[in-house]
C-alpha cells in the first residue's frame, strides 16, 4: 500500500508498469500533460477504482498518462501477472478479482467507444470548415513548394508536399502564389 498527499503523483507518464493500481481511499485523476505543462483530465479516480490496467497488462509499455492524487490518498499496486495467474486453489476471491478487472476494461471500452461516436459526430458536423481549412493549407502552403515558389507560411511548420492537381484551378491562383 501506498499513501500519497494531494497534488503528488501516483503514477507518471513516461514510466513504465507490470501492476495493477487500485484506489483504496481519496480521489485521483488520470492526466495527459504536454510539453508546455498543460493538463488534459481524461478521467476521475474514486474509491475502488482501476488505473493503469491497460499498460500492466502489455509488458514494457510506457505510460503516456499520470495519475496524481486530487487529495489524500492510499492505493494498492498488484502485480498484473499474479493477478491473471490463477492460484492452485482456486479461491473465490482471486475469480472475483479477475472478474472486476475484466468488468472495469469492459466498462472503460464502452465510455471509449461512446467519445468516439461523439467526436466523430462533432467531426462531420464541422466538414465545411475543415474542407475551407484544407484547401487554405493546400493552396497557401504545400502549391508553392510543389512550384519551386517561397512557402509564406514556412515559418509556421508549413511544409508539406503534394500534387498540385488536388487545388481546384476553377478557384483561380493560389493565394499563397506571387
Amino acid at each position: 500500500m501506498e499513501e500519497r498527499e494531494k497534488n503528488e503523483y501516483i503514477l507518471r507518464a513516461g514510466d513504465k508498469t507490470d501492476a495493477v493500481g487500485l484506489l483504496l481511499s481519496g480521489n485521483a485523476l488520470i492526466i495527459q500533460e504536454d510539453l508546455w505543462g498543460n493538463r488534459n483530465v481524461i478521467t476521475r479516480l474514486g474509491l475502488g477504482d482501476f488505473f493503469a490496467e491497460s499498460f500492466a497488462v502489455i509488458p514494457n509499455t510506457v505510460l503516456s498518462v499520470s495519475v496524481v492524487a486530487t487529495e489524500p490518498c492510499e492505493n494498492m499496486k498488484m502485480n498484473i501477472n499474479r493477478m491473471l495467474t490463477v492460484c492452485s486453489s482456486a479461491c473465490s476471491y482471486h475469480n472475483q478479482l479477475i472478474h472486476n478487472l475484466v468488468t472495469a476494461l469492459a466498462g472503460k471500452l464502452l465510455v471509449f467507444n461512446d467519445k468516439i461516436t461523439h467526436m466523430s459526430k462533432l467531426m462531420y458536423g464541422s466538414l465545411p470548415r475543415m474542407s475551407f481549412l484544407f484547401f487554405f493549407s493546400i493552396s497557401c502552403c504545400i502549391l508553392p513548394l510543389r512550384s519551386g515558389l517561397s512557402n509564406p507560411y514556412a515559418d509556421y511548420g508549413c511544409h508539406w508536399k503534394c500534387d498540385q492537381t488536388w487545388f481546384p484551378r476553377s478557384r483561380g491562383r493560389c493565394p499563397g502564389r506571387q
